[in-house]
């Protein structure tokens, strides 16, 4: 008995944009989030142990800032890729 892979193109290309879209849109949320803070930071928490761990979390979700677009950009990639894959290999069978 062969194992059949049946693969959807226009749903992994759906996919692929639709993961895409929503890392772009979570990258502009932490964008936002991120200037909150910072607001945050700057006029209610001034000073002390808070305001230091505030300014310790600013900085490790601005290593993230961008990196969420990266992330959709390289899933696509690697999506598209899957498919041209699959075609070339599809080639021989049929």
């Amino acid at each position: 008995m062969a194992n059949n892979l049946i693969v959807d193109e226009d749903y992994t290309t759906k996919q692929a944009a639709a993961i895409k879209t929503k890392l772009t849109q979570m990258n502009r949320i932490l964008k936002l989030y991120i200037r909150y803070m910072e607001t945050m930071n700057a006029k209610a928490v001034q000073d002390g142990a808070t305001a230091a761990a505030l300014e310790t979390f600013i900085g490790y979700a601005k290593q993230l800032e961008g990196d969420l677009s990266e992330i959709g950009d390289e899933v696509s990639t690697l999506m598209t890729n899957y498919l041209l894959a699959i075609d070339e290999a599809d080639q021989y069978l049929f």
